[in-house]
């Protein structure tokens, strides 16, 4: 079962660039047990919005600090000891941090599994500081999607989440011979790119609830 998820893990990332997995560290040591102040004024829960009032079934939520950045967000927990999973990747013109744990429902080797992601890119070039180049950054992030796997658009939208201009997407692509969909939304903050996403096999739609925009509403990131 492991094998199968982390050549899933893999493939997403690396396909179609060259990449070298830099570091990975025992998630159970990076996360801590009391959460940041991620809002002004505290964590009150009857803050409007709050993320931290989101609950997802069967999903927990971890704190985590990252170079500039800091997240709160909601992670499947299937109590596998692994996840979620850490890994920094040199891609060559940016290193990646990702971190990433599975929602199992089924037999994994049938595909009954949905993929929970947060990428926080470090662009060697410097930060994106620039409305042009933020849209530069958006263009190219949404082309490059077409050139792997055969990938395809379904959607894509440019919006403003929590005041931040962001690009929610959909697409899908071909990995071993499953039809994927990705559903993500991309941000950038202090000036680097963050993305959160969800994959499955598109076989999941209608199956199971995929909780995209619970995921994605559970999140803390500055």
């Amino acid at each position: 079962m492991k094998k199968v998820i982390y050549l899933v893990l893999i493939l997403f990332i690396v396909s179609g660039c060259s990449s070298k997995v830099i570091q990975k560290e025992d998630p159970l040591n990076l996360f801590n047990d009391k959460p940041p102040v991620m809002v002004e004024g505290g964590l009150e829960e009857d803050i409007v919005d709050n993320p931290l009032t989101i609950k997802i079934p069967g999903f927990k939520r971890y704190f985590r600090s990252e170079n500039e950045i800091e997240f709160s967000l909601l992670f499947p927990n299937n109590n596998l000891p692994e996840e979620p999973i850490r890994r920094s990747l040199d891609l060559g013109d940016q290193i990646v941090t990702v971190y990433q744990a599975h929602r199992i429902f089924g037999d994994v080797n049938e595909g009954e599994y949905i993929q929970y992601n947060i990428f926080l890119g470090d662009i060697k070039a410097g930060k994106i500081l620039s409305k042009e180049s933020r849209e530069a950054y958006f263009k190219g992030y949404i082309e490059g999607r077409l050139i792997l796997n055969n990938g395809k658009i379904i959607s894509e939208e440019q919006i403003k989440f929590r005041d931040i201009e962001s690009l929610k997407f959909v697409y899908s692509d071909i990995m071993n011979n499953t039809t994927m969909t990705h559903k993500g939304l991309l941000s950038i903050i202090k000036g680097q790119p963050v993305s959160l996403t969800v994959v499955y096999p598109q076989s999941n739609e209608g199956k199971v609830d995929i909780y995209f925009e619970e995921f994605i509403n559970s999140s803390m990131i500055r």
